[in-house]
């Protein structure tokens, strides 16, 4: 046998062996995609992201442009996240809000113009915090169509099955990872070389399968998308995925979702959500950039959901009552 003859046998018998992902179980790889969704959970970055749906009848919105300022210092949360809403016909109309979650939830829109309120369930409001992030919540492992809970702790519930070959995306290989649970169908591409990052997702809801807690054969109405439609099938697609180096992690940066409605009369409803994180500091001074200080002036009033009536307002970026801070009362 040629040294040639013998190299290319050795190569091939390398391909083969990197392609075989019989040597990872399930769970591992779930608890690596798990690991990977935790990775901006001390940062600071910015999210843009855009919405865009087709099919709905009679709604006057062309699309959605989010851009957010996020903090992340474990469970406290900043979001400030501005709106551009384009309508059909050419107008446009903006919203801004701020949500801050410390040891209360603040909440006000720009300029507190229509109030300040505070909140004590954080569980609540931590949800409409992330709502900042538009597409950008599946890099926290959330994904549309299962917002109470994320995929990981979906696929845990699941039947798991890794496929025996690892296959290419985008010129990357991965792991795929089938699972089946009463939430649907889903296969998850995790990349071994970022982090175990998804580098596609594909969900598949149909029949009992629940959507947003409710079987999909039961749908006959999803409050402001259709009404008086029975829905057949969901689908769900993350695709489009840029992984990017940041310091010594690998981050999601960049990726495409797309939810298609399919309703009993062929109708469908298209819905997509391409987002892209930029300026990310994985080691940010929370202090000096007065990240989690409520940005309103001296004396602004604010209203307490748990005590209403209560006396509160905003000075140097906090809250008080009676020249007590309410985080110092927690």
């Amino acid at each position: 046998m040629s040294r040639n003859t013998l190299f290319n046998w050795c190569v091939l018998i390398v391909i083969s062996i990197s392609a075989a992902a019989s040597a990872i179980t399930s769970s591992e790889l779930v608890n690596n995609y798990e690991a990977s969704t935790k990775l901006l959970t001390n940062a600071s970055y910015e999210v843009q992201s855009t919405l865009a749906i087709e099919g709905v009848q009679d709604n006057p919105e062309l699309r959605v442009e989010r851009n957010s300022k996020i903090f992340r210092d474990g469970q406290r949360i900043s979001d400030i996240c501005r709106d551009d809403i384009i309508l059909k016909d050419g107008s446009r109309k903006s919203e801004k809000h701020t949500c801050i979650i410390d040891k209360k939830v603040v909440v006000f829109d720009e300029g507190g113009k229509t109030g300040v309120f505070v909140d004590a369930n954080l569980a609540a409001w931590r949800q409409y915090s992330l709502a900042g992030l538009g597409g950008g919540v599946v890099t926290e492992g959330y994904i549309p169509g299962d917002d109470d809970t994320k995929l990981f702790m979906i696929l845990r519930e699941s039947e798991l099955h890794v496929r025996n070959e690892m296959e290419n995306i985008d010129g990357h290989q991965v792991y795929v990872l089938d699972g089946r649970s009463k939430r649907g169908k889903f296969t998850v591409w995790l990349d071994p070389n970022a982090h175990y990052h998804p580098r596609r997702i594909e969900i598949h809801k149909s029949g009992e399968d629940l959507l947003n807690g409710r079987p999909v054969a039961s749908m006959v109405s999803e409050g402001n998308i259709v009404k008086n439609k029975q829905l057949k099938e969901y689908t769900l697609i993350v695709d489009a995925v840029k992984i990017e180096k940041i310091g010594d992690v690998n981050i999601v940066t960049a990726a495409n979702i797309t939810e298609v409605r399919t309703y009993v009369d062929g109708h469908k409803i298209t819905a997509t959500y391409p987002f892209q994180i930029k300026n990310i500091n994985l080691a940010p001074d929370f202090l000096s950039t007065k990240a989690f200080d409520v940005n309103l002036p001296d004396g602004t009033p604010v209203n307490d959901n748990d005590f209403p009536g209560t006396h509160l307002e905003v000075r140097q970026g906090k809250i008080v009552s009676a020249g007590t801070l309410i985080d110092e009362k927690q």
